[in-house]
């Protein structure tokens, strides 16, 4: 089964990296657009959730393929090998992310793709992972404050470095654990997925409200009251979500489409930055242009998207496909 509703949630994702990542590449500091700071030393702003709710969809999506996938009575280096292709197409995407570290989101995804269907083919407890998830955030924060001359080399990179990669999992190993809670058979039954979902949403502004009284909640920071508060607006969105697009059965093409090959957004994102740092033309460019730039960006990405799927869908291409050498079968 194919969440229609998690499509839709990723392309609405897909607009907000858009508009609030591009104005990093093109301004970094406008007072025009005070609305789009984030991932900003010390602070908290809305545009610090836009990233975890990738990875919250991941966590969703791997629960969901790992179904389909034991069910077809699947190999996992079948698995692997789909996943491992999914982070050479990240790795050559992040490519045009000429100025950024390592790992940055599109990699951190795919990564995260891998680890987590690992933890799921090799069944690690639940409560194993609950634990990890709390532990590892209030390990992470002791050491950046109690050793601060060693975390310094890590505080200036905008997603930490490699201790990206085990901080940003737990919010996709969330995404899973309430998908199993949610959709235990891969599939979507209104009153037992709402009832799951509305659970966990309680459990989670508990904690948010519980865990910023003690931290303040800082992105870049490792924040343990961070990832409560990420996940909380993730699982809440995706409530929403569910409710508009898999229970009210509306439609919007333009974020099913984007949010169905989210990693074009992505590419044209870091492309488009890319070329603004070759050109050195950050900081240049009109701020009322901004906005509008950003709606064709997408209305463009959305046009390239439809176009492709008007040729992969007609009868000539799937004429092709079927005379084309990577249909034939071994030995021909």
């Amino acid at each position: 089964m194919r969440l229609n509703s998690l499509d839709h949630l990723r392309g609405f994702g897909i607009i907000l990296v858009i508009v609030f990542s591009l104005w990093q590449f093109m301004y970094f500091q406008v007072p025009e657009f005070g609305l789009l700071v984030h991932n900003q030393q010390g602070e908290f702003n809305f545009g610090d959730l836009v990233f975890p709710l990738f990875l919250f969809c991941t966590g969703v999506s791997v629960w969901f393929y790992y179904n389909r996938h034991r069910a077809r009575g699947g190999k996992i280096e079948q698995a692997e090998k789909k996943f491992l292709s999914l982070l050479i197409v990240a790795l050559v995407i992040s490519s045009f992310h000429l100025f950024g570290t390592f790992p940055d989101e599109v990699t951190l995804i795919a990564l995260c793709d891998i680890l987590l269907f690992n933890l799921l083919w090799h069944r690690v407890s639940r409560r194993f992972l609950l634990a990890y998830s709390i532990a590892f955030p209030l390990l992470l924060f002791a050491f950046k404050e109690f050793l601060p001359q060693f975390w310094a080399p890590f505080s200036g990179m905008y997603l930490g470095g490699i201790f990206a990669i085990p901080y940003y999992l737990i919010i996709a190993i969330f995404g899973s654990i309430m998908a199993q809670d949610a959709f235990p058979n891969a599939a979507f039954d209104r009153k037992k997925s709402f009832s799951a979902l509305e659970k966990w949403i309680i459990i989670l502004l508990s904690a948010s409200l519980a865990s910023s009284l003690l931290f303040p909640v800082d992105k870049i920071g490792f924040s343990p009251s961070f990832l409560p508060a990420a996940l909380l607006f993730s699982a809440a969105l995706f409530w929403l979500f569910l409710h508009l697009f898999e229970v009210r059965r509306l439609q919007i093409d333009f974020l099913r489409l984007i949010g169905k090959r989210s990693l074009w957004g992505w590419a044209l994102l870091f492309f488009f930055s890319g070329a603004i740092f070759v050109l050195g033309t950050r900081g240049s460019y009109d701020p009322a242009i901004y906005l509008p730039l950003c709606a064709l960006l997408l209305i463009l990405l959305y046009a390239a998207l439809w176009a492709r799927e008007k040729i992969v869908t007609s009868s000539f291409w799937k004429a092709f496909s079927r005379l084309s050498p990577s249909s034939w079968g071994p030995g021909q």
